[in-house]
């Protein structure tokens, strides 16, 4: 026979904000945890959390150097397609010197929107007050 008895509804909301976690582990491992928790006077959850929380802090740590690593070894180096055939035409300002300088030269008159306009307006002005 099935139990029918009908659980409270703070009971009901207690155990849909505090899900079950289960799982097993080795014997050896789980008498390492019971005696950790004793003597750190902590309890499962507490453990829980703090492991999150360690684990949270090194993955934020691990991907912020894993991409400063990565900006670092792309820095310098792109690719731009040939305008005749289309296929990429790599660039590395460290293994070839005159990388730099050829790309400075080909991108002179490039700049942000914003700078080119107040550099549009600064000229300008110069031109007005020097005809005066």
């Amino acid at each position: 026979m099935k139990n029918t008895r009908t659980r409270p509804p703070s009971r009901i909301r207690y155990e849909e904000s505090h899900p079950v976690i289960s799982f097993r582990i080795k014997k050896e491992w789980y008498d390492e945890l019971k005696n950790l928790l004793r003597t750190q006077g902590i309890t499962i959850a507490d453990f829980f959390k703090i492991a999150l929380e360690k684990q949270k802090e090194n993955q934020d740590k691990v991907w912020e150097e894993a991409y400063e690593e990565g900006y670092d070894i792309g820095f310098g180096r792109f690719e731009i397609p040939c305008k005749i055939c289309g296929k990429p035409m790599k660039f590395d300002f460290e293994a070839e010197q005159k990388t730099e300088r050829i790309v400075k030269e080909a991108f002179k008159d490039w700049g942000h929107s914003d700078c080119l306009e107040k550099e549009k307006r600064s000229t300008q002005r110069l031109t007005v007050e020097y005809r005066r």
